[in-house]
């Protein structure tokens, strides 16, 4: 018997669980409403994209806990770094107009301000198709939020990493090219190259050539919002509390400046969807595609084509998103026509999303395996002791901008180790931890490697050094 709309409903929110499942434990099925308290998210929303249409969009929660607002599902939040895909969409139909080549030198299209070279890389060519695969050594990883009593830095200010306005430094290539090296700074050059090429503002462009043929009427790129616009989601620390002045803004509109809802987002990962079965349903044709969503870089965690991160054994597509106090996420099956975008209020809403997206990959029978499953093993606990200690990070090992950041605390307890990651604000690492996680259970696997309930693996290489997030993390 086919489940209706309101029991597939029902079963994702009564289905929330952890992506890693311990063998021989079994857990029982969580709800949305019991996680949000769990992890002070105030509100959430959501879409369901199956069999090549959006079957459900709902919101859940409040936007605000001082105003109790209901989120629904027109409530704009931050896309933060899904941003970026707007950015890479509008960039590749540049591409497919012969208007700009992946392959050219940059610095080629650019009229108003050109990328500085600093050695080793005086004279290595960098693309667009290193852009935007994040492979081109740029530097800047996460763009800084400003907030309602900041000076926001124009777009070149902050290329420049003008003092005091930009709290950046300087978007330069510094690293040379073909490694993975997350960078808002990178995107931030697509933004400026698509204006010099089309002579409008980067906002009106994609406005123009994604949102209004998408029917995406709930996206803007804007900042602040206009105070006729009621329906926002307000960003919460880690704590649940309203920051200061609700939301934050930012310098670059395409790295983190997205005002978007779960439904219009969906409506763009489902175009690009068409775009993969036939050259005349989408606004893509199909050779480019599948170039968004062909592996480029080994990006650690996962792979990553052009503009969107490659996962699961490249049976899905998507970007994740994360601002001060707005986490986000959009994931799409790279065959079929199934997707989940899910956005969140708060600094917890990642550890949200993971659960939730995962009762909708089991509900709607996702091309996935249904289970990671590891076993835990019984450490000596002297073992477990002999890690704890306080762990420090080099930044940018291969770079002039060596610096050390307290990365966690560990404490060990009879059969586990807690991870307690500290907040930092450093902009030029690729794994940048820009707000405070929370605590971190992680079990052993053997005496060396750990993991948690997300899927998360660090592995211990002496009781001084461990790697996790792609970097090594030294005890002082």
């Amino acid at each position: 018997m086919q489940k209706t709309s309101q029991s597939l409903i029902s079963a994702v929110l009564n289905g929330l669980r952890y992506p890693m499942k311990i063998k021989g434990q079994v857990d029982k099925p969580m709800t949305l409403q019991t996680r949000m308290a769990y992890y002070k998210v105030p509100g959430v929303s959501i879409a369901v994209v199956n069999q090549g249409k959006v079957v459900w969009a709902k919101g859940y929660g409040v936007t605000d806990v001082e105003t109790h607002q209901p989120v629904d599902e027109n409530t704009l939040f931050q896309a933060c770094s899904i941003s970026k895909v707007t950015a890479a969409v509008g960039l590749m139909l540049l591409v497919q107009q012969g208007k700009v080549d992946l392959e050219t030198e940059v610095n080629f299209y650019l009229k108003r301000w050109r990328v500085p070279k600093k050695n080793p890389c005086e004279n290595e060519l960098l693309t667009l198709r290193q852009l935007l695969s994040h492979s081109g050594g740029v530097t800047v990883s996460g763009v800084e939020a400003y907030g309602e009593d900041e000076k926001l830095p124009t777009i070149f200010e902050f290329l420049n990493g003008d003092k005091p306005v930009s709290k950046n430094d300087a978007v330069e290539m510094v690293i040379k090219p073909g490694e993975f090296h997350y960078s808002g700074g990178g995107t931030t050059i697509i933004e400026i190259l698509i204006e010099d090429i089309t002579g409008l503002s980067f906002k009106d462009y994609i406005q123009k050539a994604v949102f209004d043929p998408l029917g995406m009427t709930r996206s803007f790129f804007v900042c602040p919002l206009p105070k006729e616009e009621t329906n926002f989601a307000t960003s919460h620390t880690v704590d649940g509390k309203p920051i200061p002045g609700k939301y934050h803004c930012y310098p670059s509109f395409s790295a983190a400046g997205l005002w978007t809802t779960p439904s219009d987002l969906a409506k763009l990962g489902l175009n690009i969807q068409k775009s993969l079965q036939s050259d005349k349903t989408g606004l893509l044709n199909q050779s480019l595609a599948k170039e968004m969503i062909t592996p480029q870089v080994d990006a650690e965690i996962s792979l990553i084509g052009l503009g969107f991160f490659i996962r699961n054994d490249q049976k899905t597509f998507g970007h994740n998103g994360s601002n001060p106090g707005t986490r986000c996420s959009a994931n799409f099956t790279t065959v079929g026509e199934k997707g989940i975008v899910i956005m969140t209020n708060a600094d917890k809403g990642s550890d949200l999303e993971i659960e939730l997206r995962f009762s909708v990959y089991d509900t709607y029978d996702w091309p996935l395996p249904l289970w990671l499953e590891r076993t835990i093993m019984r450490v000596d606990p002297a073992v477990l002791k002999s890690y704890e200690g306080e762990y420090w990070t080099l930044i940018n090992e291969d770079t002039p901008r060596e610096k050390e950041v307290k990365t966690c605390t560990v404490t060990a307890t009879n059969d586990h180790l807690i991870f307690k990651w500290v907040q930092h604000k450093d902009t030029e690492s690729e794994w940048t931890l820009f707000q405070l996680l929370p605590e971190m259970a992680v079990y052993p696997e053997s005496p060396t490697l750990f993991f948690n309930r997300d899927g998360m693996t660090i592995t211990f290489e002496s009781m001084n050094k461990f790697k996790a997030f792609g970097a090594n993390h030294f005890k002082k």
